[in-house]
């Protein structure tokens, strides 16, 4: 009788996000996530974030926001919980030479083709390349 297979399924590495990075030192900055409000705040590893320009914190990209939030800050490469009423750390990619593979980004939610498309030439801008099927 042949044993039952189970399906593994891996969770996101920082190799299948990061494909190229010139300098880690350069690219990266270590941030605050603002902390949740009535829940915990979770960023997985590839979200693209957003800076609120009073506090510095960054938060997942708020298409609708008006704080800094709309703004492509970078790429966050750090699975990262805030939780309720409590800031974290994480470590977010926000200038390149660098190259990101597509399947791997978290756009906000509802985003659409052309609004995914603005927030690709913002990561391009800020020397971020992001790559398909790599």
């Amino acid at each position: 009788m042949p044993m039952p297979t189970q399906l593994v399924t891996e969770p996101p590495r920082l190799s299948g996000l990061l494909k190229l990075e010139e300098d880690p030192s350069y690219c990266r900055e270590e941030v605050t996530v603002l902390a949740g409000t009535g829940s915990d705040r979770v960023l997985s590893l590839g979200t693209i974030v957003g800076r609120i320009t009073a506090s510095g914190k960054v938060v997942d990209l708020a298409l609708a926001g008006a704080d800094g939030s709309q703004t492509v800050y970078g790429v966050l490469l750090t699975n990262t919980t805030a939780p309720d009423g409590v800031d974290a750390s994480g470590v977010v990619l926000v200038r390149g030479p660098a190259i990101v593979a597509d399947l791997a980004l978290i756009y906000p939610a509802g985003a659409t083709a052309p609004q995914k498309a603005t927030i690709n030439a913002a990561l391009a801008a800020l020397g971020i390349v992001i790559r398909t099927g790599v």
